[in-house]
């Protein structure tokens, strides 16, 4: 997202990056992105090689002695635009977005739940005790509108801000948080929990409310010509747009919350016990089915019933930058910091850093983003631009070589207008004046008329 004419992917990540922007006006029509990363599940290279003919997407399991962490998240962006008019940016679009996942699940219950392909000596294993246990997922609506302007610009430097609201429509979730629990393995289809303390909250598919969200950002820019009083796209800087060397912007993002209302499901307990048989759970239609399930099993441990709840955004930092090296090469930066939901309902975003050198012209771009997330193991993508369309994926390596335990693609159309009509109509109307009215002003003007003398014929005769 750090290209110059991608300026409605950008301001996902930082909303002051839709001002001053290189396009007078960037149109979004239509946009999908979808992620999974995590140190469970993956399709070993032997069976999944796309560039070679080979694509079972049958997963394996990694059992390594360590907690299991899981990440997904899928957007369906749908028409967007930007304007730049002065020194402000206006905006608007929709999108669709899901994120789930799971948090320190334990290595013994991954094994349980994927009982049917492991055999465990259940005679031997003890009693265990976990904590902070989290897996869940949420799908929501977005109508988000922006609006940015330049605030400081005086020779090289320039400072921006922008703010990003969105409305924003619950549509289906579910989550188990649990602080602490006991369980024991029974047999491959069986486990007793024990001394729960935890919850399951859930929405089943269709409208369950409203909540209200926003992405704040502000953005300096070193300017590579200095100016004052700039104002980009405009006659007042002789339609003129100046580029930067480099910038850098800090941004806080999907902070918000929807509260869920219609259709959902709250159960809480303390100190819950049941013995979980696994051999029904995958003839869950739906999160009523669940709820029916958990009721059954927990019975009178369930100490709180309710019908809706809070859900939060996955609530993120952002720090991203970009450096123009030279002639058409790039260097962009960003590093995103997903705030913890140890304690919250709600989505969670996954830490990341990124690199990502490119080439980029009007019509053309191609870039090899370099990242690390919370896995740290070091992923390489490649993405282009060729004329509106845009696709690419940030780990070109899982559909190369070795085991893919993370996988992704994005892929958006957009539509740029660089000059804007304003410039336009200054190039079509001719100057209202001529070379020679400045060289000599006089010729700009009539000559005054001289007065006929009287004469009086006779007179003095």
């Amino acid at each position: 997202m750090h290209g110059n004419y991608n300026v409605t992917e950008a301001l996902r990540l930082n909303p002051a990056a839709a001002v001053a922007p290189l396009p007078y006006l960037d149109i979004h029509t239509v946009g999908v992105h979808s992620f999974i990363d995590n140190n469970f599940l993956y399709l070993p290279k032997d069976k999944f090689h796309p560039f070679l003919g080979r694509r079972d997407f049958s997963f394996e399991y990694n059992f390594d002695d360590n907690d299991k962490f899981v990440q997904t998240m899928s957007a369906i962006h749908g028409p967007a635009f930007n304007l730049s008019y002065y020194r402000w940016a206006f905006g608007a679009g929709i999108s669709l977005r899901t994120f789930g996942g799971a948090r320190k699940l334990p290595i013994q219950m991954a094994e349980i739940l994927e009982g049917d392909n492991i055999t465990i000596d259940t005679a031997n294993l003890p009693t265990l005790n976990e904590d902070d246990f989290r897996i869940g997922g949420f799908l929501w609506g977005e109508l988000a509108m922006h609006v940015g302007r330049i605030v400081y610009q005086e020779d090289h430097d320039m400072i921006t801000v922008g703010i990003r609201p969105k409305i924003l429509v619950g549509l289906a979730g579910g989550q188990f948080a649990v602080r602490s629990f006991d369980y024991t393995p029974l047999t491959t289809e069986s486990v007793q929990f024990d001394n729960v303390d935890g919850e399951f909250v859930g929405t089943e598919m269709g409208y369950a409310g409203l909540g209200f969200g926003v992405d704040l950002g502000v953005e300096y820019r070193f300017l590579n010509r200095a100016r004052k009083n700039y104002v980009p796209h405009a006659r007042e800087s002789g339609c003129d747009y100046v580029p930067y060397r480099f910038k850098i912007g800090f941004s806080i993002l999907d902070l918000g919350r929807i509260r869920m209302k219609n259709n959902s499901h709250v159960r809480r307990m303390s100190a819950g016990s049941a013995t979980w048989s696994l051999e029904d759970d995958l003839e869950y239609t739906d999160v009523g089915d669940v709820v029916n399930r958990i009721d059954e099993e927990f019975g009178n441990t369930i100490d709180e019933v309710d019908n809706q709840y809070t859900m939060w955004l996955p609530t993120a930092l952002s720090i991203n930058g970009d450096y123009h090296y030279k002639d058409n090469w790039w260097v962009g930066f960003a590093a995103l910091y997903g705030l913890p939901r140890k304690n919250l309902r709600g989505a969670e975003e996954m830490a990341f850093v990124s690199i990502t050198p490119r080439y980029e012209t009007r019509h053309l771009e191609f870039a090899a983003p370099v990242s690390v997330n919370r896995f740290l193991v070091p992923r390489v993508g490649l993405a282009t631009r060729l004329g509106p369309i845009q696709f690419g994926t940030d780990n070109i390596v899982s559909y190369v070589v070795g085991d893919a335990y993370r996988l992704d693609f994005y892929f958006s159309c957009t539509i740029d207008i660089v000059q804007s009509n304003r410039c336009d109509q200054e190039l079509k109307d001719p100057p209202d004046w001529r070379v020679k009215d400045c060289t000599a002003p006089k010729n700009r003007y009539e000559k005054p008329k001289k007065k006929k003398r009287k004469h009086s014929m006779g007179k003095g005769l």
